[in-house]
């Protein structure tokens, strides 16, 4: 039964998440350059205003609930002009993606 309610709670977080999704990007015109994030005192170091962005606009316009977004988001990622040189973002792994896009999402509501 416990197996059953966290499964439940599961979709529910996933359903939250998108919702909180489509409003963020819904108030811009143009998300990809106007997108803004309010990190708070907990934002890591790892990746850039402009990469959070990128990365959520994409996750958005792919669709957050597809069964292999995040290998498609990592090829987007390998793909962009805009992060032709930046080794750090291109390296990263699908399975790398799917916990920053987790915690990124506690910044859209």
């Amino acid at each position: 039964m416990a197996q059953i309610e966290r499964g439940e709670a599961r979709i529910q977080r996933r359903i939250s998440i998108k919702k909180a999704l489509d409003a963020k990007i819904a108030r811009y015109k143009a998300p990809f350059h106007q997108l803004r994030i309010q990190y708070g005192t907990s934002k890591g170091k790892n990746y850039t205003e402009e990469e959070d962005r990128f990365l959520i606009c994409m996750l958005h316009k792919m669709g957050f609930d597809r069964e292999n977004v995040y290998e498609e988001l990592r090829q987007c990622v390998r793909n962009a002009p805009q992060f032709r040189f930046d080794w750090f973002i291109k390296s990263r792994t699908a399975m790398v993606c799917i916990p920053f896009l987790f915690i990124s999402s506690y910044f859209l509501f």
